[in-house]
């Protein structure tokens, strides 16, 4: 395979599931491209040593690189259908640094050097000057002889002072990795005694499925305001090594579990998690936006693991909230926005928009292009308050199918009555958050979206508004 000179094939065929099909590859120096056919999610192996620096993407997106097996190959996995894989060697942010420093040390000593044999052939030059102008003034023409020159020694002790400095440094750089680095945790390294984790924040001990430990967690701050994030970062250890991968969630919901927004990583610290091992732990970092609009309160981030197939989740066997059966929740805090969102900000997609006596709707944001039975069907609402609102509103969402008539709906004050309109400033913006539970009976067809806004005694305030269409196939 390596022999014959040319571009080597660096695609272990022998890896990929049955059925998957190699319709072209490509090869350069540190640059593979690939393009499959694969009939289910396929890990893809190269014949190549993973380490930091190969970067992958499917069909333009990034994707994760992570050794496979004890054998140490780079490994990408790759998503059920056609697919274009790029596989190419980068910089690290680590490694750019390493490289900057060893050209400034390079620099350093290059200059260092020449100062050294400049100003020992100056002072020699002026040394031989001295000499000789001392033997004309005395007549002696001896005067200038080798090793006459007092200024020979002080060029010699300036070398061996360069080479003590390095000695030096050499010994203090030894003596401070055997001393401090081998023995405490740093930046550099940290130690795992398969049960705590340091870095964790908050510390934790709970069992998911009997399949992973969620060992802690570390949350950067507990606020935010809308148009921000939370940072969270989770801890997980495998409790048996193999099986199914799994992917983690990390979602902001409020006191009733109603979703505002999250961020899913399907390889929770960029490994699957059959690759993990009991006597590792994984860093699974999460940045969780806080959607402009949203209102100002108390909420949760819900973290749990799931798969990323089914997406049925892994219960929580021990260690948590009765309450919450599969996910661990971290209480955090929104604050009020500083100023409006703008209505670019606030990512419209059906825009409208139509008076309600105090309220003027601007617009929705449906959560999926089509309706997906047995899930919920989210649309987000946004308000605009030109004044502040003297009643509390209540708003009705209905879902119509063609006859007209209401196939689901919703009724209730705002974002699930968590920011009552009275509550509304003058010139702010809402995002209102509703949830369709949509069965798994539900009729095939096109459905209407449409919203009524009523009054504290349940009067219809203007005319029924539809938003837009989707379909369920």
């Amino acid at each position: 395979k390596f022999a014959n000179g040319g571009p080597v094939a660096r695609l272990a065929r022998d890896a990929l599931p049955a059925g998957a099909r190699v319709i072209s590859e490509t090869y350069g120096f540190n640059h593979a491209e690939i393009e499959l056919d694969a009939p289910a999610p396929a890990q893809v192996v190269f014949h190549i040593f993973y380490f930091p620096g190969w970067q992958a993407q499917i069909d333009g997106q990034p994707a994760a690189v992570f050794p496979a097996s004890e054998r140490g190959l780079a490994a990408v996995t790759v998503p059920a259908g056609a697919h274009r894989l790029q596989l190419e060697f980068a910089d690290t942010p680590v490694r750019r640094a390493a490289n900057l420093i060893s050209a400034a040390t390079l620099v350093l000593l290059a200059g260092g050097l020449f100062y050294l044999f400049a100003t020992r052939k100056e002072r020699a030059n002026s040394s031989t000057a001295a000499s000789d102008l001392a033997g004309k003034e005395s007549g002696n023409l001896f005067a200038t002889r080798k090793g006459d020159s007092p200024q020979r020694g002080e060029g010699n002790g300036f070398g061996r002072a360069a080479l003590g400095g390095l000695a030096a440094l050499a010994l203090l750089l030894i003596g401070g990795k055997l001393v401090y680095l081998d023995r405490f945790d740093s930046p550099l390294k940290r130690s795992f005694n398969g049960q705590t984790v340091p870095a964790a924040e908050t510390r934790l001990d709970v069992n998911f499925g009997d399949r992973f430990n969620l060992l802690g967690y570390w949350l950067e701050r507990d606020t935010a305001a809308p148009g921000r994030h939370f940072d969270l970062t989770l801890y997980w250890q495998a409790r048996q090594p193999g099986g199914q991968d799994f992917s983690a969630l990390a979602q902001l919901v409020d006191d009733e579990g109603h979703l505002f927004a999250g961020q899913d990583n399907l390889h929770p610290g960029t490994i699957p998690t059959h690759l993990w091992q009991p006597w590792e732990f994984a860093q699974d970092a999460h940045h969780v936006p806080v959607p402009p609009g949203t209102p100002p309160g108390n909420y949760w981030l819900a973290a749990g693991l799931y798969n990323p197939i089914t997406g049925a989740r892994l219960p929580v066997v021990s260690g948590g909230d009765p309450r919450r059966p599969d996910t661990i929740a971290v209480p955090v805090t929104v604050e009020k926005a500083a100023r409006p969102a703008t209505v670019a900000e606030l990512g419209i997609t059906w825009p409208v928009t139509q008076d309600f006596t105090e309220l003027r709707l601007l617009g929705a944001l449906p959560e999926r292009e089509k309706i997906v039975r047995g899930d919920f069907l989210r649309v987000a609402l946004f308000w605009e308050a030109p004044a502040r609102p003297t009643q509390d509103y209540r708003v009705n969402l209905q879902l119509l199918d063609g006859d007209g008539q209401v196939a689901a709906e919703s009724s209730g004050q705002p974002s699930f009555g968590s920011y009552p309109t009275t509550r509304w400033a003058a010139g702010e913006r809402v995002r209102d958050n509703h949830a369709l539970w949509i069965p798994a009976d539900f009729p095939a067809g096109e459905y209407r979206v449409q919203v009524r806004l009523l009054d504290a005694p349940g009067n219809e305030v203007g005319a029924a508004v539809t938003l837009g269409t989707l379909a369920a196939e």
